[in-house]
């Protein structure tokens, strides 16, 4: 005759509850985190993009006033930008930091 233990189905029951609630937390965090990525890498991005709109603007008054920043980097072309090279890319990324920053 099989016997029927309802204190060994009731444990069973809540140990599965207590594997799907912990299944349940690690999935919400795992898309938390990715959400927050990819605001992070939003963020990163449209900062960048505003770096480079401000050196624009500041590319515009150098050639106003027809003035160029000597760099190490410069090949002599006559195309070749006011601010050039890595002096371009440090600003870049200074301007970015601040914003980066200034946005937290």
């Amino acid at each position: 005759m099989f016997v029927f233990d309802i204190t060994k189905l009731v444990e069973l029951i809540i140990i599965i509850i207590a594997l799907v609630i912990l299944a349940l937390i690690f999935f919400v965090s795992t898309i938390k985190e990715k959400i927050i990525e990819k605001r992070e890498s939003f963020k990163m991005k449209k900062n960048r993009k505003i770096a480079i709109k401000i050196l624009d603007k500041f590319e515009e008054l150098l050639e106003e006033k027809n003035i160029t920043i000597p760099n190490d980097d410069r090949e002599g072309e006559q195309d070749e930008a006011c601010i050039y090279g890595s002096d371009y890319y440090d600003l870049e990324d200074a301007i970015v930091e601040i914003l980066d920053n200034n946005n937290t």
